[in-house]
C-alpha cells in the first residue's frame, strides 16, 4: 500500500485496501481516505453501508508536518489502519503511539475531540464524547459516545449530531531542538519542542523522547525521561524544557511534586 496517498478537503482518495481493515478496495461506500505525516501513514476506512452514516474524512496539513483528520463517524466506528511498518500502542490518556518494527515512537495520535464548529445545537446541551482505541496491532477505531442519560438505538455509540465533528492529530515531528548548555547550577539540556508534542499527550512525549535521544544520546539517563515528561504535562507553553542529569533518578511522582526539578 502506498504511504503517499493523499487526500483533499472533502474528497476522498482510493488506495489498496487490505485486510486488516476488513474491506476490498472495490467495496462501495469504504474506499479508504490516506492519512500521512513523515513516515507514517493509516488508511481511514469508514462503516460498511447500511450500519450508519458517516460523512466523508477529510485530512488537511497543519503545522510542524502533522496531518488533522476531521470526520462525523455514523452509529459504527471509522477505522484507522497502519499502512507503514509498525505497530499501535494505546495510552490511558485516550492518545496513540506509532511505534516502529524496533519498538521505537515515530509518532502518535492526539486524543480526539468532538466540537460544533459553531454551528451545532444551541441549547447548550453536552456535547459528545469521542475515543480512540487500539484494536489490533495496527488497527485502532475512532468512534463517538453519546453524553450520560441520552438514549441511542445502537447501544453506546451514536452518530454526532448535524454540525458536529470529530478531529485528532497525527503527528511525527516532535523536537524542534536540543542544546547542553550551563544552567539551573550545572549541565542542562534546553529542549524546544513542536507544538504538537506539546499537545498530544503520552504519544507526544514518546515520541518526543525517542527524538532527543536519537539526537542527543548522552540524554538517555535516569531521570531525564521523567524530567521530561514531567515538563510535558505541567509547562507546556514553556520556550525551551531544561533537562539535568545530575539531578537524582526519584520516580515521575516525585519529579512531579519537585515541580520538574528534584533535588
Amino acid at each position: 500500500m502506498s504511504p503517499s496517498a493523499t487526500a483533499t478537503a472533502g474528497t476522498e482518495t482510493t488506495t489498496d485496501a487490505t485486510t486488516d481493515a476488513g474491506a476490498a478496495p472495490s467495496e462501495p461506500g469504504r474506499a479508504p481516505v490516506a492519512l500521512a505525516s513523515g513516515a507514517v501513514a493509516f488508511d481511514v476506512v469508514p462503516p460498511a453501508p447500511g450500519t450508519g452514516t458517516a460523512s466523508p474524512a477529510r485530512v488537511g496539513p497543519a503545522d510542524d508536518g502533522t496531518a488533522v483528520l476531521t470526520v462525523s463517524p455514523g452509529d459504527e466506528p471509522v477505522s484507522l489502519v497502519l499502512t507503514t511498518p509498525g505497530s499501535l500502542t494505546g495510552n490511558a490518556d485516550g492518545t496513540v503511539t506509532v511505534l516502529d518494527t524496533a519498538g521505537t515512537a515515530v509518532g502518535g495520535l492526539s486524543a480526539p475531540g468532538v466540537t460544533d464548529g459553531g454551528t451545532g445545537p444551541g441549547d447548550a446541551s453536552p456535547l459528545p464524547r469521542a475515543t480512540l482505541t487500539v484494536t489490533g496491532p495496527t488497527t485502532a477505531e475512532l468512534a463517538v459516545v453519546r453524553p450520560a442519560g441520552e438514549p441511542s438505538e445502537s447501544g453506546s455509540l451514536a452518530a454526532v449530531p448535524d454540525g458536529h465533528a470529530v478531529t485528532t492529530t497525527l503527528g511525527t515531528t516532535a523536537l524542534r531542538s536540543a542544546g547542553w548548555g550551563d544552567r539551573e547550577g550545572g549541565l542542562s539540556l534546553a529542549v524546544d519542542a513542536t507544538a504538537w508534542a506539546r499537545t498530544a499527550g503520552v504519544a507526544g512525549s514518546d515520541t518526543l523522547w525517542a527524538q532527543v535521544v536519537a539526537a542527543e544520546p548522552d540524554a538517555d539517563v535516569p531521570g531525564m525521561h521523567d524530567q521530561l515528561v514531567c515538563h510535558a504535562l505541567g509547562a507546556p507553553d514553556k520556550a525551551t524544557w531544561n533537562l539535568e542529569p545530575w539531578r537524582p533518578d526519584v520516580g515521575l511522582v516525585a519529579v512531579l511534586a519537585a515541580r520538574c526539578n528534584p533535588t
